[in-house]
């Protein structure tokens, strides 16, 4: 009896190890399927965002340097476009940070060569905070200029004016 036991054992042992070794064969094979899949897809991304791009570079649009004049009287700002086209759905910013902060006013259109002022306390904050000529002092002033059909989308030009 103990020999057929052993043998069944045995050959019971067998057949698990043949099974291991197809599991294992099996998933090395799925390894395999999976990995070229990705390869694959990534493969297909860069070809999408290749031809998709100008000449087989990707290009950011161009955004045009405003010619203006700013000055801060003290409790007004004074500006100018001294360009030889009008800037549309104008954002003005004082103090603004490249993640965006500071105080801002938007204002719809401002003609060329026209001088426009605006009172620093129409400035505000994200928040509602006004600014205070009293308490802060304007070290940086941005304009931004924004396409006429877009007004959140992409800025057509921008004027960066520093103070010390």
């Amino acid at each position: 009896m103990k020999d057929s036991e052993d043998r069944y054992m045995e050959d019971n042992s067998e057949e698990q190890e043949t099974e291991k070794k197809k599991d294992a064969k099996n998933l090395k094979a799925g390894c395999i399927g999976c990995c070229s899949i990705l390869f694959a897809a990534v493969i297909l991304v860069l070809i999408m965002v290749y031809c998709s791009s100008k000449n087989g570079t990707i290009s950011k649009p161009s955004i045009l340097d405003l010619k203006a004049s700013v000055h801060y009287t003290g409790t007004q700002f004074v500006i100018t476009n001294q360009d030889s086209s009008d800037w549309l759905n104008v954002e003005m910013k004082i103090n603004a940070g490249l993640l965006g902060g500071g105080y801002s006013m938007k204002y719809p259109i401002m003609e060329a060569g026209r001088t426009y002022t605006f009172d620093a306390v129409h400035f505000a904050k994200s928040d509602g905070t006004r600014f205070s000529f009293l308490t802060v002092k304007p070290h940086l002033f941005s304009i931004y200029s924004r396409d006429r059909d877009d007004i959140k989308g992409r800025i057509k030009g921008s004027y960066h004016a520093q103070w010390k």
